[in-house]
């Protein structure tokens, strides 16, 4: 069978799918998306082994409605052409401006109609583009918004005494911590399950802190510890095995009991944002009570957010296995 025979074959069966789905516009994206295109055109049999997963977004035709049932029949019946272990589909009507945005600039695979597919593209892109200054602004909120108010002075105490505040510009301190993504942090859909991220969180402050010159097994080792109130996450976009993620870690909170962190974890080839999020800690003894930060590390913690904040770069630690 000649390459062009074996296109024809190929594109023939994925446009078949697509009318009995009312698949309006198919998209390969992600990693793997430009192999996809190059398998359909090529005389290969089939996509060559890997542990990443297909990446599809998919457009359902006007009045068409996709229930999880019928996404999952797709899903798998595109699994069986193309001869891989699992398809990730994403509905269009369902993905965020983002994510939507990220999709169309995959390759797109079929399309029932090229102009009205051409003026889909067009409209996603420029809804991604008026969104975006609200979703910096959101991050922005989470890494770089207004301190609160310091607590009143006890009785007979000076309040510079009691509370140490960051001052505006220390709390853009970041550090970058890269770890590459394990097999046992993925769930049954081939992608990092959500719990991963608290634990990569807590991976990017512990390197703040050792960055900031007080590692956390020194505030530990004195009788201290900084125990999680409140941890907060939103999620963007997936990451699997095999990816390489960067969690930005800052110190937004540095008050004499609290301390808060704040993250943005990103694709580290491709800086993709994966997710956001933040945490609270108070400090406390080795009895579980609530307890001051002691003067020095609060002072060590100080300092260190400072001289990250004038040197206005992202340390990056050593990629962890």
């Amino acid at each position: 069978m000649t390459a062009q025979e074996s296109h024809n074959q190929r594109l023939a069966a994925l446009q078949q799918i697509c009318r009995q789905f009312g698949v309006a516009i198919l998209y390969s994206f992600g990693s793997r998306a430009q192999e996809i295109q190059v398998w359909l055109i090529e005389s290969q049999s089939m996509l060559a082994p890997s542990p990443s997963d297909v990446d599809i977004g998919a457009k359902a035709l006007p009045g068409v409605q996709w229930g999880v049932s019928e996404k999952v029949d797709l899903a798998l019946t595109l699994e069986d052409l193309l001869g891989v272990y699992r398809v990730d589909l994403v509905a269009l009507d369902d993905a965020d401006p983002f994510l939507a945005a990220n999709i169309i600039r995959g390759e797109r695979l079929f399309a029932n109609d090229d102009y009205l597919a051409d003026e889909h593209d067009l409209y996603v892109l420029r809804r991604a583009g008026d969104c975006a200054p609200l979703e910096r602004e959101r991050i922005a909120l989470i890494l770089e918004r207004g301190l609160p108010a310091m607590a009143a002075p006890e009785s007979g105490q000076d309040r510079r005494s009691l509370v140490t505040e960051l001052k505006s510009n220390q709390a853009d301190s970041p550090v970058a911590l890269d770890i590459g993504v394990r097999f046992a942090e993925t769930d049954l859909m081939g992608v990092v399950h959500h719990s991963s991220y608290i634990v990569w969180f807590e991976c990017g402050r512990v390197a703040w802190m050792a960055a900031a010159g007080m590692p956390y097994t020194e505030i530990a080792g004195g009788g201290h510890h900084f125990a999680v109130t409140g941890i907060h996450a939103a999620y963007r976009a997936s990451a699997r095995f095999g990816d390489t993620v960067r969690i930005i870690t800052r110190l937004v909170t540095l008050r004499s009991r609290q301390v808060e962190f704040a993250y943005v974890v990103q694709n580290a080839v491709t800086g993709a944002l994966l997710a956001t999020g933040s945490s609270e800690h108070v400090c406390v003894d080795l009895a579980g009570r609530v307890a001051k930060i002691p003067p020095l590390i609060l002072e060590r913690l100080q300092q260190g957010a400072a001289r990250l904040a004038g040197e206005r770069s992202e340390s990056i630690l050593p990629k962890m296995d």
